[in-house]
């Protein structure tokens, strides 16, 4: 008996499905030249704001020692460029992360081709995941160029605890995908409208730590921050980045990104396998 046929009929179907979303996805974003350009403009603008901002402060003696600043970033490595840049990269990645299957499956609304999709034996959630997949690859390799860019810009991590910090993306990047997960269901039944997406990107920025510390806020904000998984995640990667902080350390944040996960993923899932029921019950799949 074959290795193929002792595996049997369709194991690896979900893996080749997904890779298919990204070549299609790839083909189409690098056949506009001029977007990806605009994106990359983008993002090294966005890192020289952050950048003159952090010079700036520190030239302005905000990070002097004994000031409040200073006491704010000490458990960060004290540095605010470091800080805000992590900060900037991650929060970055959070808004494609919430917004890619929503408007992965909107696009597909608008062009006609979600029936097409969900009348095929495909499994529901590669449909969903295999629409942000390539914005979700794009954007962790926008992560690295923040890195790199910064670190030419003289950032340093130095005594960086990296395998405590992979672990601590992971279970951020599936506490997003939870959320994102969410906005797709919504987008399904809502069409047009999907509120999630916004709510969840404004409050992470208002209120999740990434240009300043969350102590920086009054206390019942910081308090409501505290709901939101990127607040936890940005605490423990750059405890772990930039101040060289172990699993041990940074323990609480990691707990609170596994129970976001682990009670808004079953939740996400139901309102996803529920909303794809329902445009097929009432026969509006093919509306937008």
């Amino acid at each position: 008996m074959s290795a193929e046929t002792t595996r049997g009929p369709g194991v690896s179907r979900p893996g080749a499905i997904l890779a298919a979303f990204v070549r299609r996805d790839a083909i189409d974003a690098t056949s506009y030249k001029l977007v990806l350009v605009r994106e990359l403009a983008s993002l090294v603008s966005t890192l020289l704001s952050v950048y003159f901002l952090s010079r700036l402060i520190d030239g302005g003696g905000a990070t002097r020692a004994g000031s409040v600043s200073a006491q704010s970033l000490v458990r960060y490595g004290g540095d605010y460029f470091e800080f805000a840049l992590i900060g900037t990269a991650l929060g970055d990645y959070v808004a494609t992360s919430l917004s890619g299957m929503s408007r992965g499956l909107r696009i597909a609304q608008t062009l006609g081709t979600l029936e097409a999709m969900l009348a095929t034996s495909a499994p529901r959630w590669t449909i969903a995941v295999g629409s942000a997949a390539y914005r979700q690859l794009w954007s962790l390799v926008r992560v690295a160029l923040y890195i790199v860019i910064g670190m030419a810009l003289g950032a340093r991590f130095e005594g960086a605890s990296w395998g405590a910090a992979l672990i601590a993306l992971i279970l951020s990047l599936l506490a997003f995908s939870a959320i994102g997960l969410l906005a797709a269901a919504t987008v399904l039944v809502l069409k047009a409208f999907e509120p999630i997406t916004a709510l969840f990107t404004g409050l992470s920025w208002l209120l999740g730590g990434v240009l300043y510390p969350p102590s920086a806020l009054p206390d019942w904000l910081a308090a409501l921050g505290q709901a939101l998984p990127l607040t936890h995640a940005l605490e423990a990667l750059r405890r772990t980045v930039l101040a060289g902080a172990s699993l041990g350390d940074v323990w609480p944040s990691l707990v609170v990104l596994a129970a976001f996960t682990a009670v808004l993923m079953p939740i996400a899932a139901w309102a996803y396998s529920a909303a794809i029921h329902r445009i097929r019950v009432e026969g509006s799949v093919s509306h937008y």
